[in-house]
């Protein structure tokens, strides 16, 4: 994630923690469904507009912003 740190990139990931760790947007499954995590901060720093229909549909997470 470092690389894309300050630019403008939807980074998207399937591994435990994604967005936790600078991702914006994260996607797992929970019984048996599939579920999606936002870090908003990841989101403002890489200067992205999210949704607010998209927002209440997921699990908000905070962490690093894109330094990982």
């Amino acid at each position: 994630l470092r690389p894309l740190s300050g630019r403008s990139v939807l980074t998207v990931g399937d591994v435990p923690g994604f967005a936790a760790a600078g991702g914006v947007l994260g996607i797992r499954t929970a019984g048996g469904q599939v579920k999606f995590e936002v870090n908003t901060t990841s989101g403002a720093a890489q200067r992205l507009e999210l949704s607010s229909q998209l927002l209440p549909l997921a699990t908000i997470v905070t962490g690093k912003a894109g330094k990982e």
